[in-house]
C-alpha cells in the first residue's frame, strides 16, 4: 500500500526559521517512512518553508539533490537532533542533521551501510539566511563522524 498526503502546510501564521525546521523535519520523516507522495500547499508566501526544501533539493545552490533510498542512521542526541540518511543511485551518501536547540550541539552520527568512506562535506542553513552555505569538510571513519551542529540549524552532509 502506498501512502500519500494530498495537501499540507506546517508553517501557519508565522514564517520563521523554526517553522522551516518543522518542514525539513517532516520531509525527513516522509522519506524515512516511505511516503509515496506529499503535496506542500502553502497558504501564503513562506520563504523559510521553501528554504527547508533546499536542504534536500538544492543543498549546494546548483540544484544537487539528496538520494532517494533511505538508510539507517543514529545520533547520540535523539532528543535535540533529528537525523535522516539516504543513498543515491551512484552510491553517494547523505545525512541530514537538524539541531533544534538554541545552542551549538555536538553529536556523534553513525550511518549503517556506509562502507569505506573517509570524508564528507557539509552544507548548512541557519536562521541568519534563507540560503544554504558551505559548512566545510568533515572526517568520517567507519561510517561514523562527530558533528558540531550550529544552533538552530539544518545541515546536509554529503559523504564521499
Amino acid at each position: 500500500m502506498k501512502i500519500s498526503i494530498s495537501e499540507y502546510d506546517w508553517v501557519g501564521a508565522n514564517d520563521d526559521f523554526s517553522n522551516g525546521m518543522a518542514v525539513a523535519d517532516g520531509l525527513g520523516v516522509f522519506g524515512r517512512e516511505g511516503m509515496y507522495a506529499a503535496t506542500w500547499w502553502p497558504i501564503k508566501d513562506e520563504p523559510w518553508g521553501r528554504a527547508a526544501f533546499n536542504v534536500y533539493r538544492n543543498y549546494d545552490g546548483a540544484g544537487s539533490k539528496v538520494g532517494d533510498t533511505g538508510l539507517a542512521v543514529t545520533s547520540s542526541d535523539k532528543v535535540n537532533a533529528s537525523t535522516y540518511a539516504m543513498r543515491d543511485a551512484s552510491g553517494k551518501l547523505y545525512v541530514i542533521v537538524i539541531n533544534k536547540t538554541a545552542g551549538a550541539l555536538n553529536t556523534h552520527v553513525t550511518l549503517t551501510g556506509a562502507g569505506a568512506v573517509s570524508s564528507a562535506h557539509a552544507y548548512r542553513l541557519s536562521g541568519s539566511s534563507q540560503s544554504m552555505v558551505d559548512g566545510g569538510v568533515i572526517s568520517v571513519s567507519g561510517g561514523a563522524f562527530d558533528y558540531a551542529a550550529p544552533a538552530m540549524s539544518m545541515t546536509t552532509i554529503v559523504i564521499q
